[in-house]
C-alpha cells in the first residue's frame, strides 16, 4: 500500500488518522510540525502528504507546502490540506496555494475519509487524472 506522511499538531487527530489509514494497510509516519515534516520527507519518500494548515512551530502548512514543492523530488507528490478552516474563502486560498485537495476537520465520517484518501492516492498529480493502478 502507500506511504503517507501526516503533519498534524493535534495528538488526537494524528492518532485517529493513523489508526484509520493503518487499517487500510498504509504505512503512516506522523510528525507535529512543518519543520519535522520537511526533515523527514526526503528519507521517507511519501506517496501522499496530509498537511494541517494551522501548525505549531515556526511555519504553517502553507509555508511547509511551499518549501516541500521547492524540492523537485516532491513535484509529483500529492499534498492534501487538513484544516478546521471550513469557509469557502479558506478553501480557495488553500487550494490556490498549491494543495492538491482540501479536507476539513474534524473527521466525522471515517468511511468518507478513507474513500477520499484512496482517491487521492490513485490520482496522478502531473495531470490530475486517476491512475490505473
Amino acid at each position: 500500500m502507500a506511504k503517507i506522511l501526516l503533519v498534524e499538531d493535534h495528538k488526537d487527530s494524528r492518532e485517529l488518522i493513523r489508526l484509520v489509514l493503518e487499517m487500510e494497510g498504509h504505512t503512516i509516519v506522523e510528525v507535529a510540525t512543518g519543520e519535522d515534516g520537511l526533515k523527514l520527507a526526503p528519507s521517507f519518500q511519501p506517496d501522499l502528504v496530509l498537511l494541517d494548515i494551522s501548525l505549531a512551530g515556526e511555519i504553517d502548512g502553507i509555508e511547509t507546502l511551499k518549501r516541500l514543492r521547492a524540492d523537485i523530488t516532491f513535484d509529483k507528490t500529492r499534498v492534501v490540506a487538513l484544516t478546521a478552516h471550513a469557509m469557502k474563502n479558506d478553501m480557495e486560498t488553500i487550494l490556490s496555494a498549491g494543495f492538491d485537495h482540501y479536507m476539513t476537520k474534524p473527521i466525522v465520517d471515517l468511511n468518507e475519509f478513507k474513500v477520499e484518501i484512496n482517491g487521492q492516492l490513485s490520482t496522478d498529480r502531473s495531470n490530475g487524472s486517476r491512475s490505473k493502478n
